[in-house]
């Protein structure tokens, strides 16, 4: 599927998230994954959040693919981001 960008508000959200290293649910098309939200990467133009798991593992998400973020940590900026 072609990555197609997302807009820079939302993108700040994501940075937030990452920099405030808030637990997170990301729920996608197909699935839900929580974790902390643990940085931003790109790689070959694509865009993705790392997450860490309660298991120790990590999880790369492209973030085009995200439908909503809920931020599970309080106190926190916002709350949920679709």
């Amino acid at each position: 599927m072609k990555y197609h960008p997302i807009d820079c508000g939302d993108y700040d959200m994501l940075e937030i998230a990452c920099l405030d290293t808030y637990t997170v649910d990301v729920q996608t098309a197909d699935r839900v994954i929580r974790g902390v939200a643990a940085g931003l990467q790109t790689s070959n133009g694509e865009e993705f959040l790392q997450l860490r798991t309660a298991e120790g593992s990590e999880e790369v998400v492209r973030i085009d693919r995200i439908r909503t973020l809920t931020v599970l940590t309080r106190p926190a900026r916002f709350e949920q981001h679709a």
